[in-house]
């Protein structure tokens, strides 16, 4: 995780240790997000790994889209001076993980 941690700092130019706590927790909701989108009958360990490596920019725009909705979570619709916000939904769009590949297993 320290490699995505360093992505996400430099995406969001941040220089500082000072929000690491936060963005750390973000890139484990979005790691959390694939592994589910994925495996959605559960992982082990070793697949997990490889969601994670195979899928290492979905995680990146992920943990972009929390920080940038801090605040501002669940909103549906914000008109304010010309500017229009509106989410797709209350958590992570689905247009973020389209890209996943569910893998099913034989129960």
């Amino acid at each position: 995780m320290a490699e995505s941690l360093t992505n996400l700092k430099t995406y969001l130019k941040i220089e500082d240790a000072s929000e690491d706590s936060l963005l750390s927790l973000l890139l484990s909701q979005a790691d959390a997000k694939i592994i589910k989108k994925r495996y959605p009958f559960g992982a082990t360990d070793e697949e997990k790994v490889l969601a994670l490596t195979a899928y290492s920019d979905v995680e990146l725009d992920i943990a972009v889209y929390l920080y940038s909705k801090r605040g501002a979570e669940g909103e549906t619709s914000h008109n304010e001076n010309g500017m229009n916000r509106g989410y797709e939904s209350s958590g992570i769009p689905a247009s973020y993980t389209n890209m996943i590949v569910p893998m099913c297993k034989v129960i």
